[in-house]
């Protein structure tokens, strides 16, 4: 069956079970104008950050915008906001497109072409498509030669709009209108750049494409403005027009598409044979060439640094050497001894992000001045061998600067004695049957019924009011309320978990609801959308994410939602991937440290946080069937470091696994990644649950052990929504408890202890 027709098979099922169910699994309205009720402080915070994060990738002078230009793309005003799927279909108050978001700035905009796209658009609207059959770009009109000259004879200056959507379920393809350029964008550009000697080109997209072509000499200017949420159109306007100094940096590498992983798209398996060489991992240890290194982005002004090495330590001073005002990233990067691992096979990459400051706003000539201590796990490299992350023996490098690839030495220091920094347990070749038989839990003693309130009040501990509940209460802790939009929480909520039967709410057990994220409350109630997360990223500001989310997480209390499914802190491993407007960066560092912010704010704000895909989900094609093959070191150094760095740092309460496999298990079946990493290794007490549906599953070493007693026993508390996978046939009982080799009821009492504490964490009563 072609593709195609698959996908629009799929959207029909989808669609159906909308209109059956009331889920809020609502088609956005991305692109055009909106206008409703505007909360100026929110606004505000949100233009700032779609402002900071936009990147400069080049410019000759072309910008900032000064006088007439002409504006050109029908992103202009088919801009887009944010992707597509659970991650961005947010039921946005407004939105400001970029023409609005220019005329409302004041600038100059020559009458005649936005004119034509102004007539053209309302006479040609786009077709937005459903699920998962989203289009990736908008036809481009041909701008008439007459419009063109006229334009010219009125000014030399041009801006050129192009546009990329991306999202969920749908990855993008190496193909014209999708990675690539159109014939219809090549020959606009072609057009545009013969007759106007100074022209900007403005990317409007939510992942990286095909863009070998913005060297060309008669580009003078690329601005990449990412998908900046509701206010997009009024940060770029701020940028174009010089109120607002770029200051945003590329949170991946930009290669061409040859160069990256081969080994992505197949529906069965992903083998990562690029190992920990992903990325500038990739590109500064063997001489790949980068079109933009990770971490690039200009300025409207110059910076200079010095930097040097202490003990330990990296001391530095950033200078603003240029014209105006400015921010910048200071990134530092070390090289680690190779060859001292006892695998030895792989060596360590030339340069590694270890630490990353943003600056102030700095003045012309100003200064800041800064130190930082270099952490001793970050130097480390994780030896399978020994199961361990080892501080090697030997010399270590310490580049400082303002990209990836122009990072300075500025010094080196010595490891005279090698040090295990952190001893773990292995996830591959290890006897899991006896591991789990070694960990099986004890009973809890029966209790009397008591209530939840006693526990709240500190009069009885959780494991007493677990000793008191029955088979049945324990297995509808270990789910969901069955279906999405349920009515025990807020309309269009995600799913609601904990007391989700009358038996469990007549004891005092509160219902906690969900909603998706990241990129807003997705909920019937409008809600503030937000730039997408690799906008976020290219800010490298904790802090000014912190504040993001902690926006959002006052939204969620406002609108009666306890959890925001968010962030999402899958690594961007291919430009294809769609969801990766979803994912911070390539760098596991920069990803864990902006992901701890948003936990903190969501927490600060009154919601609680759940990251996902927990692990490897960095594929949307076939991701809940297809394996990602990766070996120990690759996964512990790249994928999961941005979720260990928001457990430990981030004091998480709630972590969602993966549709995907790892190594040949699916995730939410992951005994060794969940109950033995997560939870014993990093001291995750919170709890853990499945994406949307699971795939069935059954234990190799138990074989009674299937489907969800296989996902409780691995240490995955929560099935969501709770019911059936719709569209796939796929039904799931109630675990089989007191089998021989069974789940035990030890198990679901654990199971039920650790859903209930992260719930008397949250405060709900």
């Amino acid at each position: 069956m072609p593709k195609t027709l698959k996908k629009r098979i799929m959207n029909a099922i989808v669609q159906l079970y909308i209109r059956l169910t009331g889920s809020s699994l609502a088609q956005s309205e991305q692109g055009g104008e909106e206008e409703g009720p505007r909360d100026p402080q929110r606004g505000e915070i949100l233009r700032r950050a779609a402002a900071e994060g936009a990147v400069l990738l080049k410019n000759d002078g072309t910008l900032p915008l000064s006088g007439t230009f002409a504006l050109f793309g029908r992103c202009q005003q088919d801009t887009l906001y944010s992707g597509y799927g659970t991650g961005g279909d947010v039921r946005r108050p407004y939105a400001v497109s970029i023409v609005r978001g220019l005329t409302e700035q004041g600038a100059s905009i020559e009458e005649g072409v936005r004119k034509f796209y102004e007539d053209f658009l309302a006479a040609h609207p786009a077709d937005r498509g459903g699920w998962g059959d989203w289009p990736f770009s908008y036809p481009e009109p041909e701008v008439p030669q007459s419009v063109l000259d006229e334009a010219a004879a009125k000014t030399d200056r041009a801006v050129v709009v192009i546009g990329r959507a991306s999202g969920e379920d749908r990855d993008s393809e190496p193909e014209r209108g999708s990675y690539y350029l159109t014939d219809a964008e090549e020959k606009l550009l072609s057009d545009v750049t013969a007759r106007f000697a100074h022209v900007a080109v403005v990317l409007n997209i939510g992942s990286v494409m095909d863009m070998v072509w913005t060297k060309r000499a008669s580009i003078g200017a690329v601005l990449l403005i990412w998908q900046g949420g509701m206010e997009t159109g009024n940060a770029c306007a701020d940028v174009l027009l010089g109120r607002q100094n770029p200051c945003g940096k590329l949170p991946m590498s930009v290669l061409r598409l040859d160069d990256y992983p081969k080994n992505f798209g197949d529906p069965r398996e992903n083998s990562y044979d690029e190992g920990i060489y992903l990325g500038y991992r990739a590109t500064e240890t063997r001489g790949i060439p980068a079109i933009y290194p990770f971490g690039h982005g200009l300025s409207y002004t110059n910076f200079e640094l010095r930097a040097r090495v202490g003990q330990g330590r990296v001391q530095f001073t950033v200078r603003n050497s240029g014209p105006c005002a400015g921010k910048t990233v200071v990134q530092i990067y070390v090289g680690k001894p190779s060859g001292q691992l006892r695998t030895g096979d792989k060596g360590c990459p030339q340069r590694e992000l270890v630490c990353f400051r943003k600056t102030a706003l700095l003045a012309p000539q100003e200064e800041q001045t800064g130190e930082v201590l270099l952490e001793e796990r970050l130097l480390s490299a994780y030896d399978p061998a020994r199961s361990a992350f080892v501080l090697q023996r030997g010399t270590y490098a310490v580049f400082v600067g303002f990209d990836a690839h122009t990072a300075d030495m500025v010094g080196t220091f010595a490891v005279n004695e090698e040090k295990i920094v952190e001893q773990c347990t292995p996830v591959l070749h290890e006897n899991l049957k006896a591991r789990i038989q070694r960990e099986l839990p004890t009973a809890l003693p029966n209790c009397p019924l008591s209530s939840w309130e006693e526990v709240c009040s500190g009069k009885r501990s959780v494991e007493e009011f677990v000793g008191g509940l029955s088979d049945d209460d324990l297995i509808a802790l270990s789910r969901g309320d069955l279906k999405m939009d349920s009515p025990l929480g807020p309309s269009g909520n995600a799913g609601v978990m904990g007391g989700v039967t009358p038996s469990l709410r007549a004891r005092g057990v509160p219902a906690v609801s969900m909603a998706d994220g990241p990129s807003g409350v997705r909920l019937r109630a409008p809600a503030s959308l937000v730039p997408i997360a690799t906008l976020l990223a290219s800010t490298f500001d904790p802090a000014l994410v912190r504040e993001v989310y902690r926006l959002l997480g006052q939204e969620c209390k406002e609108r009666g939602t306890d959890v925001l499914l968010a962030p999402a802190l899958n690594l961007q491993r291919h430009p294809l991937c769609g969801r990766n407007f979803e994912y911070f960066s390539e760098d596991p560092l920069l990803a864990g440290k902006l992901a701890a912010a948003a936990v903190c704010g969501l927490r600060e704000g009154g919601a609680a946080a759940c990251p996902k895909h927990f692990a490897c989900n960095n594929q949307e094609f076939g991701r809940n069937l297809y394996s990602s093959n990766v070996d120990e070191r690759t996964l512990r150094e790249l994928y999961l470091r941005p979720f260990e760095i928001a457990v430990r740092e981030g004091q998480l309460d709630f972590l969602m696994t993966a549709y995907n496999k790892i190594n040949g298990v699916y995730a939410h079946y992951h005994y060794a990644l969940v109950r033995g990493i997560v939870r014993e290794e990093w001291g995750f007490a919170g709890c853990v649950v499945t994406d949307w549906w699971m795939r069935k599953g059954r234990s190799p070493d138990f074989r009674p052990v299937k489907n969800n007693a296989y996902r409780i026993r691995a240490g995955v508390n929560v099935l969501m929504p709770g019911g059936n996978y719709v569209g796939k046939g796929i039904q799931f009982g109630p675990p089989a408890v007191g089998k021989k080799n069974g789940l035990t009821r030890a198990e679901l009492q654990r199971n039920a202890a650790e859903v209930l504490q992260t719930i008397l964490r949250l405060g709900k009563k």
